[in-house]
């Protein structure tokens, strides 16, 4: 059964599943129900012909977002595994029922709530015209948030999305190398635009970032992490990695 992941902002991921034509938008007669102003009542309909599953934008305000492009009002775009979706202020990632597709960036979808309406803090006004400046914004930020990750020398990549990753010894996220780098040494979170780091733990173990010691500090792509003796790069990675 195809489906959607969905990133709703700062808030866990859910999965919508399908099987028949939906309606997505803020009006309660549609059956993916977005409560925010930044999207239509009608905004968009999902189709599913044969094998093939298309959405299609009904000139919502905001308009639709498919892998970076805006789609074209009324002209069915087909959807493959992966591809991402920006319906106002949310995400959504396509899946399959593909293998691969029961793993999202190589955790398992399994355990991920259903997506309910209640999740989301409620804005039921008009829909909101977002003006040039923050519907780009918009997709910058969301575009930061879903895709940054940090990038080890080995070629790993960890997504911090809208979680705190930490770096550090056993039981941290991401594992680094040198002395008193035990617990956690350091830590990337989400300040509501952009991810930072902050130093944690002991006084003796460098953080750096591009060469420079940091306490605290926003990143921006393809800055260079030093922790300990790992390096590493904050990069702009894609849904489908």
């Amino acid at each position: 059964m195809p489906k959607f992941l969905i990133k709703l902002p700062s808030q866990k991921k859910h999965i919508f599943e399908f099987h028949e034509e939906i309606k997505i938008g803020r009006g309660e007669e549609c059956n993916l129900i977005f409560p925010d102003a930044s999207v239509s009542r009608h905004h968009a309909t999902v189709y599913i012909n044969d094998d093939e599953v298309l959405i299609e934008d009904h000139e919502s305000q905001n308009g639709l977002v498919i892998d970076g492009v805006k789609a074209i009002s009324g002209t069915p775009t087909p959807l493959g595994s992966r591809v991402e979706i920006q319906i106002g202020k949310f995400t959504l990632i396509f899946l399959t029922d593909a293998q691969e597709d029961q793993f999202y960036r190589n955790k398992s979808i399994t355990y991920l709530p259903k997506y309910s309406p209640s999740s989301v803090i409620a804005d039921q006004e008009d829909t909101l015209q977002l003006s040039r400046k923050q519907a780009t914004q918009i997709l910058r930020d969301q575009s930061t948030l879903n895709n940054a990750c940090i990038l080890s020398s080995d070629g790993r990549r960890f997504y911090p999305e809208n979680s705190e990753l930490h770096f550090g010894g056993s039981k941290a996220h991401v594992k680094v190398d040198g002395w008193f780098t035990g617990g956690i040494v350091a830590t990337v979170s989400w300040n509501g635009h952009q991810h930072e780091i902050i130093k944690k733990g002991s006084f003796m173990t460098s953080v750096l970032v591009n060469d420079k010691s940091i306490t605290k500090r926003t990143l921006n792509i393809n800055d260079t992490i030093t922790v300990g003796r790992s390096i590493f790069k904050y990069v702009l990675g894609n849904s489908k990695s």
